[in-house]
């Protein structure tokens, strides 16, 4: 019995071999197209994420505006209700509680 005999043909080696090389190349194709098709969509959420922040901070903008109205109209009340009591007239017999 002959130990170094060749178990496949040397030709029919070499063409799987080729039909290995061309199946790599067409993963490698499949696989730059799918990269590409992810960079588009990455480049769009990230310009879907700088129109978020935009909107974000003008609803921040608004909602610290807003806030700070409202500090002043409770100041204006209070200041009102000062003034009102200043001029209500008190009858001076009348305990103060």
């Amino acid at each position: 019995m002959q130990r170094n005999r060749a178990l496949v043909h040397p030709d029919r080696v070499r063409e799987l071999f080729a039909e290995q090389r061309d199946e790599l190349r067409r993963m490698g194709e499949r696989h730059l197209a799918q990269v590409a098709v992810l960079r588009a969509r990455i480049a769009a959420l990230e310009g879907e994420i700088e129109e978020v922040r935009a909107q974000h901070a003008d609803l921040r903008a608004a909602v610290l505006a807003r806030t700070k109205a409202e500090v002043e109209v409770q100041k204006l009340r209070r200041l009102q209700a000062i003034g009102r009591a200043k001029l209500a007239a008190r009858d001076p017999q009348a305990p103060l509680n």
